[in-house]
C-alpha cells in the first residue's frame, strides 16, 4: 500500500493540479485526491535507474497506478483536474 509522504495542490487558472510523493508504492496501489473533478494523472518510478514513467487511471476521485515494474519504490504521481 502507497503511503503518501508529500502532498501539494497548484491552481492553474481553472485548472488544478496535485503533486503526491509516494513512499512503499507497487503496481496497483489507489491514492484519494482532494480535487473535486480529477481529470487525468500520470507520474514516475523515482528510485529506477531509467526512471520508468508510471501510468494512472482516474476513476471519481480514485488514482490507480499502472506498472508492472512498481514494486514497494518511490514515485511521483501528477494529478490534474478541476
Amino acid at each position: 500500500m502507497a503511503t503518501v509522504t508529500n502532498r501539494y495542490m497548484a491552481a492553474l487558472g481553472p485548472i488544478k493540479m496535485e503533486v503526491f510523493f509516494l513512499s512503499a508504492a507497487t503496481g496497483a496501489d489507489t491514492i484519494t485526491t482532494l480535487m473535486q473533478r480529477p481529470v487525468a494523472g500520470g507520474g514516475w518510478q523515482t528510485e529506477a535507474a531509467d526512471a520508468n514513467a508510471l501510468t494512472c487511471s482516474v476513476s471519481g476521485k480514485t488514482v490507480t497506478l499502472n506498472s508492472a515494474t512498481l514494486s514497494n519504490d518511490t514515485a511521483l504521481v501528477i494529478v490534474f483536474g478541476f
